[in-house]
């Protein structure tokens, strides 16, 4: 087997495995991203249906969803990583084959060349001008995904702070607390009769005491 061979061997071995690194890669963000979403609409409908918990509890979970983020970024970063890689060998499989196949007209693709498609594609959709960099970190939807479950965390406390508050306000009152305005008032109308008592037992002391 001839040096070339070889090498277009070993490159479409590792062409393979760069392939089955990144769909893993792929179904684990899909993992994490089910994680987040259970775990987010399981939090709100807990706190929703409960006023033992504060809502502001949900800002927590922000954070959490977040590390969730962080994860699927970090997985992002190598698929990134494996995918150059990919593109390197599709343009090296090509040299070779080139290289090696005179006789083979100039103007037919090569294979494989799914790198090449996919950077084209992501080229081609990719933001100009100012703020670049921007635009296109809010066009991702990796991003989008995580900003969309916090501004959904953010409304259900909003929503269960302002409809608690209403529901305090609103409330009608209950004999406990009917017995306990009673009893103030009581409490209110005692108060001035036993001073009263005490300043006329003060002025009979007076009048013995010069008698």
């Amino acid at each position: 087997m001839a040096d070339h061979d070889k090498l277009l061997d070993q490159l479409s071995v590792e062409y393979k495995i760069l392939q089955d690194k990144i769909d893993k890669i792929g179904a684990f963000k899909f993992t994490v991203r089910g994680w987040s979403v259970t775990l987010v609409i399981g939090a709100i409908f807990a706190v929703g249906s409960t006023k033992l918990v504060s809502p502001l509890l949900l800002l927590l979970l922000c954070a959490f969803v977040w590390l969730f983020f962080f994860v699927e970024w970090k997985q992002s970063n190598y698929q990134s990583l494996f995918g150059d890689r990919a593109f390197q060998i599709e343009k090296e499989i090509r040299r070779l084959i080139r290289a090696h196949s005179e006789s083979l007209p100039r103007d037919v693709g090569f294979s494989p060349r799914i790198a090449h498609d996919l950077s084209d594609a992501a080229r081609r959709s990719s933001p100009k001008g100012r703020f670049a960099g921007l635009r296109r970190w809010a066009k991702d939807p990796d991003h989008l995904f995580y900003v969309a479950q916090t501004a959904a965390l953010l409304i259900a406390i909003f929503v269960f702070r302002h409809t608690r508050m209403e529901n305090r306000e609103g409330q009608p009152p209950t004999p406990a607390m009917v017995f306990e305005y009673r009893k103030e008032e009581s409490n209110a109308a005692h108060k001035p009769a036993s001073k009263s008592v005490e300043e006329n037992g003060k002025r009979k002391t007076k009048k013995t005491t010069n008698q």
